[in-house]
């Protein structure tokens, strides 16, 4: 609809590359994180803290804003919300992650996952 270009032969991929749009699982991604941070924050009234396990032990990629991760054994419960959250949200930087502003944090997470995801579709 947006591009108006309705031929059989036109390649879906191409249009989307051309409008310069981000990939479904990377917006995705980007919501996700951002509706945690404001859970986190306080600004939704989501029970998030009830399911959210601080890390007890730092290393040089987690510090006190990271979370421990779920292990399961289903795919259904690895992919829900929280889990599949919490390991979005241990890969931002450090520095992104105490960030309490709610648009500076959306701005700088989005960079952050969008450049991520470009890396890693580039490597595959």
């Amino acid at each position: 609809m947006v591009c108006n270009d309705y031929q059989q032969t036109t390649s879906a991929s191409g249009l989307i590359r051309s409008l310069d749009w981000d990939m479904l699982s990377t917006r995705r991604k980007i919501a996700r994180v951002n509706v945690l941070h404001k859970a986190i924050g306080g600004h939704l009234a989501l029970p998030v803290s009830d399911y959210l396990r601080p890390a007890s032990r730092f290393t040089r990629r987690s510090n006190n804003n990271t979370y421990i991760p779920y292990h399961s054994r289903t795919n259904s419960f690895k992919n829900s919300f929280v889990p599949r959250t919490i390991v979005d949200w241990n890969s931002l930087p450090p520095d992104l992650q105490p960030i309490e502003e709610v648009t500076q944090f959306k701005k700088s997470s989005s960079e952050f996952l969008r450049k991520l995801d470009i890396n890693n579709n580039i490597r595959d």
